[in-house]
């Protein structure tokens, strides 16, 4: 079969989406009540749940790429490198291999007089595993995930491995690997092709999604995220509580529920052991009442509420009732405060006295 070549064609670019799927910029903590050092503190482990997510995406999608022959852009190497400085080598690779024979085509004759990166893949491809390995440490040391092991109790990362560069082989390696004719029977290899090949187990998977969660819960409730780590000093041992900024008095502190629980769109939580499920429009209500009250504020307006809400309602309780019945959660778990009209808080003791009449009436 006739070799050929790509070194005619331009290069491919893949999305940045695909490369960066989620806003890596980390909030404003200190907006949030938080003091600047515990700001730095959540700052910094956002930033650790970015790298590790953006490193467990080239894992999966560098050989892809690869095989694809597909690069990135510019600007999405930029990007990408503010977040994970170690990955400042991945277009120069990617542009080279888009142009050099490969695993999945090998029948590609490389550039003339060119040369192929190969200290920059080597680089590259054990950047991604040490990423993971440190910010995976830091993550399993504070209590942000769980500390993954495998079956004989070794680090999960330790699964993590590429092909090594045909650089790193030796002299006896057969070239291509056993097996691996299989995946190109017709075409002739070329003794510089790159193998770059990975492994991505089920476990691998739920990391990824426990630090995605975790990141969640710092973007929605930072201080409740905080709180149940592990340790409680300073960011060489845990926050202490004293390092909370300074919030009101609340003498229902010691009621509030343990652990509420809700998704990343606050679409359902789980508030006293009830779930409750929450549409478009009132989840925006129910997020804001669930951070003013992690913060220790007495209540929030109706009219700053509504604004947080698509709607054209002019009352709180017009937003949460359907079908001529109120929400569930009406009632249960916020309510309008006796005495203060247009006042609303999340209930977190059992005194009904604060709370409106059925159907929100006062």
């Amino acid at each position: 079969m006739a070799s050929t070549s790509h070194s005619d064609h331009s290069l491919r670019e893949c999305g940045e989406e695909e490369v960066i799927p989620f806003d890596p910029t980390p909030p404003d903590f200190q907006i949030l009540g938080m003091s600047q050092a515990m700001a730095a503190r959540a700052t910094e482990l956002w930033r650790a749940t970015v790298r590790v997510e953006l490193a467990f995406g080239l894992v999966k999608s560098l050989p892809d790429w690869a095989a694809t022959r597909l690069t990135v852009s510019p600007s999405t190497q930029a990007r990408l490198t503010r977040c994970v400085p170690e990955f400042k080598g991945l277009k120069e690779v990617l542009d080279h291999v888009a142009l050099w024979p490969t695993v999945t085509q090998p029948d590609i004759v490389p550039p003339p007089r060119k040369h192929f990166p190969h200290n920059e893949l080597r680089e590259l491809l054990a950047a991604i595993p040490s990423v993971i390995e440190r910010d995976v440490q830091v993550l399993e040391t504070e209590g942000a995930i769980r500390a993954l092991r495998t079956s004989r109790e070794r680090p999960f990362w330790g699964e993590i491995s590429f092909a090594p560069p045909p650089s790193e082989r030796g002299a006896r390696s057969r070239w291509p690997a056993p097996g691996a004719e299989a995946l190109c029977s017709r075409q002739t290899w070329h003794p510089a092709t790159i193998d770059i090949r990975h492994t991505y187990s089920r476990r691998h998977v739920t990391v990824v999604g426990e630090v995605r969660a975790f990141r969640n819960r710092l973007q929605t409730s930072p201080l409740s995220a905080l709180r149940v780590l592990i340790g409680g000093g300073p960011p060489d041992g845990g926050i202490p509580s004293a390092d909370l900024a300074p919030a009101p008095a609340d003498p229902r502190s010691e009621a509030r529920p343990v652990s509420p629980e809700h998704s990343p769109d606050f679409a359902t939580v789980r508030w006293r052991g009830q779930d409750y499920h929450f549409t478009k429009n009132q989840a925006p209500i129910i997020r804001a009442l669930y951070q003013a009250w992690e913060k220790g504020a007495s209540g929030l307006s109706s009219d700053y509420l509504l604004k947080l809400s698509d709607t054209n309602s002019s009352e709180i309780r017009d937003v949460f009732r359907g079908r001529g019945k109120m929400h569930p959660a009406w009632g249960k778990m916020f309510f309008e405060i006796q005495g203060r009209r247009g006042i609303y808080r999340l209930n977190d003791d059992d005194h009904p006295t604060e709370r409106t009449g059925p159907a929100g009436t006062s």
